[in-house]
């Protein structure tokens, strides 16, 4: 029997660990930061495996509007990925 991977737990674990995150600037600072579902999604989007547990995605683009929290959630998905690779929960 073949054991089917989660398609989004990577996704996930990221989505939890940015939101374990502090906001460190602007009139938010010291908040949490929650992401909002679009940001969820574009996570989700980014980091779903497929059914042999590779990511379906290799490479992602962002373009929104300017003071739209790109910077925040990049720099949050870059300390997600060096993080779990650090505990190789993500290769």
């Amino acid at each position: 029997m073949i054991e089917r991977v989660d398609p989004d737990i990577i996704s996930n674990q990221i989505i939890l660990f940015i939101e374990t995150l502090k906001l460190s600037a602007g009139k938010y600072v010291g908040r949490p930061f929650i992401l909002r579902d679009w940001q969820k999604n574009i996570i989700r989007t980014w980091f779903r495996l497929d059914e042999d547990g590779k990511r379906k995605v290799k490479y992602g683009l962002l373009s929104i509007g300017r003071k739209n929290g790109k910077s925040e959630l990049i720099a949050g998905i870059a300390l997600a990925i060096m993080s779990l690779k650090s505990t190789r929960l993500i290769n």
